[in-house]
């Protein structure tokens, strides 16, 4: 089994607090892990990524090309906004 690893320049990194965000293909993912590429073996990816249940790895260059990072993400699903009904509570309902 072989991972399919993503080659991209990540433009815009947020930061919040002490995590970091990534938009990648309209999707919003935390970066988990950072790691030099040359320190993990290329079938060491995906072990990597189960263990740390990471849904995408991608691999990047600094601007100076000089050194190549893997970037473990995990998927932060979207909101789902559920419309209730509002909790009315009356006189009979509330226990003394």
């Amino acid at each position: 089994m072989y991972i399919l690893v993503l080659v991209i320049l990540i433009k815009k990194v947020m930061i919040m607090g002490q995590m970091e965000y990534v938009n990648f293909q309209d999707k919003l993912y935390s970066i988990y892990r950072r790691l030099r590429a040359h320190d993990v073996k290329e079938n060491g990816i995906q072990p990597l990524k189960e263990v740390w249940f990471c849904d995408i790895v991608i691999k990047n260059k600094t601007p100076d090309q000089s050194e190549e990072y893997l970037y473990f993400l995990r998927e932060i699903p979207e909101a789902i906004i559920v419309e209730d009904e509002p909790i009315v509570i009356t006189e009979a309902s509330v226990t003394t």
